[in-house]
């Protein structure tokens, strides 16, 4: 059985009980109230004749005509006259009788002179004040006496008990009807109270399977200050822990998760450092065994060159070998920049006349094949600490990758070729400098883009080590920058370069040589 039929059970019969006994309780303190309101009523009926037949006395003493029997009965009928105007309710009358049981005056004339000396209620008189109840032809009478002495006269005031109990025996089967709705209102007040103490109950028990099957988020309206509403912000106080403590196993697990991510990164770091050494060993083997005979080639080329004529076609092809020679000394150069000790010195920079300088140099080359470079500097902007000569090399890096892009692609195009075009700009935000190099060149693949940083990846068929924009990357990363690449909206390749003003990195990672050193640490 549940608790809400069990709570109804016991207290129904309870409730039932108190209001039939309250109904009895009122029942006997509302006729006895009657009683001596109706009592005091009848004694004050009777002080008014009482005070009528004092009245006459005096008159007859006054006059010394108390012993003279005519003046005496023309009193007493004056007496009575004015006696029996005195109003006791609708029923209600007053009447005298004497000391041997005759009825002096009676409002029914009949009676009078009728002598009561045998009747039980005469017997109970006393020459003084009192009650006494009788029964008559009406029923049941109430009657409140006095003895007046000078005429030796027992005064009554009487009324029927049904004229002033009659409103209380009206209105009982009201009372009655007043209890049973109350009972009802009771039984129905009962309800809703255990209803009331069994809903938190109910609340809880829903909330504790919620979160047995795993639901945490369960909260329970706290509706009362009492135990039931201590017990549920207990509960709603609990399932807050839990929540907090399951935030926390999922920060956690998340935090767990970064690491390894880094770790992960670290280890690529890592071999990327280590391949990075393993070309720097190569790098100055080859230095050390192309650089001098290479050196001596050039030399002799350019004797040679001075002793054609100008018109000759062997002219032409000493240019191409002098051609080849310096694509072979750029790659010396970039197996060299592999093993290229960090550290630059660094100094405050004008970042824009950096930008400028650089590629001034490459008006004149990027004219020759038609092209334009478009720079739209933000003025005033504020020093960095870094190497020129670092960045520079990612600028001009960047535009020799532009160039070598659009030659490539005009090679593929079988409509009129397009013209390069190649817009830097700057900008500076919240203490951090925006560089946007982009071109409208064939753009970049999107199976490229991830491994575009990468040490050794190229896409290009000839003269190509894959190590430019990894050499670009790190040197940006040495100033605590981000160097970032995707396709412009419209076409191209756009290269974004991000720099601090106050030497606060922006990478999310230390450069492979100051990865290598903290993990040594």
């Amino acid at each position: 059985m549940k608790i809400y039929y069990k709570i109804l059970l016991t207290l129904l019969p309870i409730g039932l009980l108190i209001v039939i006994l309250m109904g009895l309780i009122h029942s006997h303190f509302t006729s006895k109230a009657l009683t001596t309101l109706a009592t005091t009523w009848l004694e004050t009926r009777l002080s008014e004749a009482i005070h009528i037949a004092e009245q006459q006395d005096q008159n007859l003493k006054s006059y010394d005509l108390e012993g003279i029997p005519a003046s005496v009965l023309k009193a007493q009928m004056d007496a009575e006259k004015q006696i029996r105007t005195i109003g006791v309710g609708k029923e209600g009358y007053i009447f005298a009788v004497d000391k041997q049981g005759h009825i002096v005056f009676n409002p029914n004339s009949s009676l009078v002179g009728y002598n009561v000396s045998d009747e039980s209620w005469f017997q109970q008189l006393k020459e003084k004040r009192g009650t006494l109840t009788y029964r008559s032809d009406q029923g049941y009478n109430l009657a409140f006496y006095g003895y007046f002495e000078p005429w030796q006269w027992f005064i009554i005031a009487t009324d029927p008990q049904k004229e002033f109990f009659g409103a209380a025996q009206r209105i009982k089967p009201l009372i009655w009807i007043t209890g049973l709705l109350g009972a009802i209102a009771m039984a129905v007040a009962l309800m809703i109270l255990t209803h009331g103490l069994t809903r938190p109950l109910k609340s809880l028990t829903e909330g504790t399977r919620r979160v047995g099957e795993g639901d945490l988020k369960t909260n329970i309206e706290v509706t009362s200050k009492d135990e039931l509403g201590q017990l549920a912000r207990n509960f709603n106080r609990m399932t807050q822990r839990l929540q907090e403590i399951t935030v926390l196993r999922n920060e956690l697990e998340e935090a767990v998760r970064k690491r390894t991510a880094e770790l992960m990164e670290m280890n690529k770091r890592l071999v990327k450092t280590e391949r990075f050494a393993a070309a720097g060993q190569l790098a100055t083997t080859v230095a050390h065994e192309i650089n001098s005979p290479l050196q001596g080639i050039f030399s002799l080329v350019e004797l040679m060159k001075d002793d054609v004529p100008q018109e000759s076609e062997s002219l032409e092809e000493l240019e191409s070998i002098e051609t080849g020679l310096q694509s072979i000394k750029k790659t010396v150069k970039n197996l060299m920049d592999l093993n290229r000790p960090s550290g630059l010195e660094k100094s405050h920079i004008n970042l824009n006349r950096v930008i400028s300088n650089t590629f001034s140099l490459f008006n004149t080359q990027v004219a020759k094949v038609g092209g334009t470079i478009q720079l739209d500097l933000e003025p005033n902007m504020p020093y960095i600490f870094a190497s020129s000569q670092l960045l520079s090399h990612v600028f001009i890096n960047l535009i020799n990758n532009s160039m070598e892009a659009m030659a490539d692609d005009n090679v593929h195009e079988t409509e009129k070729p397009r013209n390069l075009e190649i817009k830097i700009q700057t900008r500076c935000h919240r203490k951090r400098i925006v560089i946007k190099f982009q071109d409208n060149g064939p753009g970049i693949k999107e199976d490229v883009l991830p491994n575009l940083f990468v040490p050794f990846f190229t896409t290009k068929k000839k003269l190509g080590m894959g190590v430019g924009l990894t050499i670009c990357s790190d040197s940006i990363h040495e100033h605590g920058g981000l160097l970032e690449a995707a396709n412009a909206p419209h076409g191209g390749a756009l290269f974004t370069i991000t720099l601090p003003t106050d030497n606060t990195p922006l990478c999310d990672h230390d450069p492979p040589a100051q990865a290598e050193k903290k993990q040594q640490a």
